[in-house]
């Protein structure tokens, strides 16, 4: 596939599965053995399809109005990489932490292989003591 191919179908998880839920676009995104490099959960998110489900459906029960927005995005070869920004309100629970109604921005850069027209493989790089930070989860000095 071209590199704007498969930039697209990084655009589309961004843009359609994770901001408006479309959560039936995941199996034509995704591979079946896909994986998802980032340990937020224990013992990581589960392979293939399910665990691309399991991530969206946690980050919407966390957020029900989060938003992605793709602010770069590069391809080569067979990796897309783009910097993305989510904007939510912690409305669920997320990290064992009930919702606070807290608003939120953190910012990621994630790393996607694409395989045969689908995401394979997925690393991440987030804000996550930024996040905690905005939502009140981290102790205060003193």
């Amino acid at each position: 596939m071209s590199a704007e191919n498969n930039k697209m179908i990084v655009r589309r998880w961004y843009q359609e599965v994770l901001s408006e839920k479309n959560i039936a676009l995941i199996a034509s995104l995704f591979s079946k053995t896909y994986t998802h490099h980032e340990e937020i959960v224990p013992g990581g998110w589960p392979r293939g399809t399910a665990g691309a489900e399991a991530l969206a459906q946690t980050y919407h029960t966390a957020s029900s109005d989060i938003q992605y927005t793709i602010e770069d995005q590069m391809a080569d070869g067979d990796k897309v990489i783009t910097r993305w920004t989510a904007r939510g309100t912690h409305t669920g629970n997320f990290l064992n932490a009930p919702g606070s109604g807290r608003k939120y921005t953190i910012t990621g850069i994630s790393i996607e292989r694409i395989e045969d027209g689908k995401i394979a493989e997925t690393w991440s790089n987030w804000d996550l003591m930024g996040l905690m930070a905005q939502l009140g989860l981290l102790p205060t000095a003193g």
